[in-house]
């Protein structure tokens, strides 16, 4: 796994000077900062840290050279009296002279600026420091303790008998360079499938079970249960998309997408709702692909929810989190419903599945549809990245890639592209498609962050199962479909750290010192008239452009406000959002009595809408239609069969192709259309014409 190696080459490639890092330096300690010396918790500060190395290779490796530009720049301004008083408007100072107030000062203005480069530098600061403090062990873990997180697996011991699990094997392509005695490795298949996730997993067993030879091409690594650390910073770098920090370039919404071994269904939090009707009726009728509500379709979410182990009448057990927001719901008659797990049934009480899962129970397709697909020949070939898809008269001819120092070329008659609604359209492009849509569409289910604490109550967010429940009180405003869902997140003490608001140093420590007793939601939008897309630098970097819409920015405001009314009718004593500028709601014992209606609530309720979500950071762990699906090559990238417009032979399996944004967790809608794909490819291209 990625550890915090060495940084100097970072450094040298980010050349940053001495007045630059030092600036750094002085925003860091304003998010984690000194509070005296009574305990080491509250003495501890981010130089004390080995959070520079950490700030300056994840600047390097992530952020596209064009912003780094322009991040130097302003970073050099801080550094002198004129400069840093014209980005904050304190005084006339460099920034590493201010003082601890004037610090977190500046980087609340920050985080509130026009310039989208100062709002990344405040996000990238904030996070990365937290990140570094709260994500990982520390030497005499100064800070797990005093928050009362163990960092242990507390359901049961770690898994030792691994004869049960089944482990992939891989071509070695250094190997085979050796033996073909050439630097590019040649080889052949009926079918190429890009991606090993919710998409390619399916397409590769339907195929290879069919008898056709498959090779599966995945840019990540293979990480067996027994080398997970269950550490959250080395974990989002090994396992997730531009190793978790991957942020739009105005700095508006901070993305995480699974990028290893398994894709998404590796990381991914269990939950597996189907595609609720209204919206198959929508694709159906709206976009004109009336498979959407076919029989087809039907059977072909039923036999991927039968695979990965979804059973509906399994007992689902919920950890205190998911039981707040079913007390809550029905106290307040809130719709609310428990979520299908893809555990076979099984008692599942991992808190720690989005770092991976360690008993290998989740049922991903890296322990099911995979297992199939080698079980039926098929073959994997891991850290493996994909130049292009060749063609000649607009019918596929196989694909070139890149294996550490070895050109792979795999001559093939078709591909499936199952790579991601990030990583899809660049492959597209790259392969010389034109399609107007490639890329833009993108949904992202922007989501938004409320936390309520309960003093006198354990609620210890990082034991028992993660999403088990949700609540669709706002999911279905002025009936339109689109609205927002009400869940719990996976919050370990890093992301806790994160999406909490910043207001000072002091007060994030004063927010970490109340982790087990504070309970996270998050509400999760169905974009609606938000606009986003994705595209691949002359660099070779992802990129996107995302603006929130005002009809999903009310539908944020509106599921945090139902949110918190589900916590303080469950007892909550304090309610903080992740707005910024937007002070806690913090009730007495008198304002309890009456905490839904009283004064002081029903004002917060209006500053929550006051305050808005305009130019604030959002999250997002769903990527849907950058490559959508048409009646025609006018409206999308692949038409109804999966295949691209422009190219025979060329489909994508993932929830690129999806006409709009899902509006639940997409695994399950994913792992159906790529189903329903894999159906199409049999129809299309017979063994016998391969």
């Amino acid at each position: 796994m990625t550890t915090i190696a060495n940084t100097d080459a970072a450094v040298a490639r980010l050349a940053l000077s001495a007045s630059q890092l030092a600036v750094l330096d002085a925003l860091c300690n304003a998010s984690l900062a000194s509070t005296g010396n009574t305990t080491p918790f509250a003495a501890i500060r981010a130089s004390d840290l080995p959070v520079r190395s950490a700030l300056v290779r994840i600047l390097a490796n992530c952020i596209p050279a064009a912003k780094l530009s322009l991040l130097k720049i302003a970073l050099s301004m801080l550094a002198t009296r004129v400069g840093a008083f014209a980005f904050t408007g304190i005084r006339l100072a460099p920034v590493t002279d201010f003082t601890q107030l004037e610090l977190e000062r500046a980087v609340r203005g920050f985080a509130e600026s026009p310039l989208s480069d100062l709002r990344l530098i405040a996000k990238a600061v904030k996070d990365v420091t937290l990140l570094v403090a709260f994500g990982q062990k520390l030497d005499g873990n100064a800070l797990w303790d005093p928050i009362g997180f163990e960092g242990e697996l507390k359901e049961k011991p770690s898994i030792e008998d691994l004869s049960g699990v089944w482990k992939p094997s891989f071509l070695d392509i250094a190997e085979l360079a050796e033996t073909q005695n050439s630097k590019t490795v040649k080889l052949t298949a009926d079918v190429v499938v890009v991606g090993s996730g919710a998409g390619g997993g399916v397409v590769a067993a339907e195929l290879a079970t069919a008898g056709f030879k498959v090779i599966v091409l995945e840019k990540g690594k293979y990480c067996p249960p027994e080398e997970l650390t269950h550490n959250e910073l080395q974990s989002l770098e090994a396992f997730y998309e531009n190793q978790g920090v991957f942020q739009s370039d105005n700095g508006s919404i901070l993305i995480l997408a699974g990028a290893t071994f398994g894709g998404g269904t590796f990381v991914n939090w269990s939950a597996s709702l189907r595609p609720p009707m209204q919206v198959r009726r929508e694709w159906s009728s709206q976009h004109n692909l009336p498979a959407f509500e076919s029989q087809a379709f039907s059977d072909s979410i039923d036999a991927v929810c039968d695979r990965f182990g979804v059973l509906p009448e399994a007992a689902i057990p919920h950890n205190v989190p998911n039981q707040i927001i079913l007390n809550g719901s029905k106290k307040l008659g809130f719709p609310a419903e428990e979520i299908p797990q893809n555990t076979k049934g099984l008692p599942h009480k991992c808190g720690f599945c989005g770092l991976g899962c360690p008993y290998a129970e989740k049922q991903g397709t890296h322990v099911t549809y995979l297992r199939d697909a080698q079980e039926h020949g098929a073959q994997f070939i891991q850290m493996c990245y994909v130049d292009k898809v060749t063609h000649e008269n607009s019918r596929v001819t196989g694909v070139e890639a890149t294996v550490g120092n070895t050109k792979l070329v795999i001559s093939c008659r078709t591909v499936v592209s199952s790579c991601g609604s990030l990583n899809t359209p660049s492959l597209l492009t790259r392969s010389g498609l034109r399609n107007k849509h490639i890329g833009k569409n993108l949904r992202l289910h922007p989501v938004s962050f409320i936390r309520g604490v309960f003093p006198d109550r354990q609620i210890n967010p990082d034991v028992g199962p993660i999403l088990t429940t949700l609540c669709s009180v706002v999911a279905n405003r002025n009936g339109s479909g689109y609205g927002a869902r009400i869940e719990i997140p996976s919050v370990l003490p890093g992301v806790y750290s994160v999406v909490n608001s910043y207001t000072s140093g002091a007060d994030m420590k004063r927010k970490m010192l109340q982790y087990s007793n504070s309970c996270t939601m998050i509400i999760l939008a169905r974009d609606n008239d938000s606009q986003a897309r994705v595209w691949q630098d002359s660099d070779g970097k992802l990129r996107t452009d995302f603006s929130l819409g005002k009809f999903d920015e009310t539908s944020l405001v509106e599921g945090m406000i139902a949110g918190a009314k589900i916590m303080l009718a469950e007892g909550a004593r304090e309610i903080d959002t992740s707005q910024v500028g937007l002070e806690p709601l913090k009730l007495s014992d008198a304002e309890m009595e009456d905490a839904l209606t009283c004064s002081k609530t029903l004002n917060f309720f209006k500053r929550i809408r006051e305050v808005g979500m305009h130019k604030k950071l959002v999250g997002s762990a769903h990527q849907m239609g950058s490559a959508r699906m048409s009646s025609s090559a006018q409206r999308g990238v692949v038409d109804p069969d999966g295949q691209t417009w422009e190219v025979n032979g060329l489909y994508v399996a993932d929830a690129s192709l999806f006409p709009t944004a899902s509006g639940v967790n997409p695994m399950i809608t994913t792992l159906s259309v790529a189903h329903f794909v894999a159906q199409c490819i049999k129809k299309n291209h017979k063994l016998s014409n391969l």
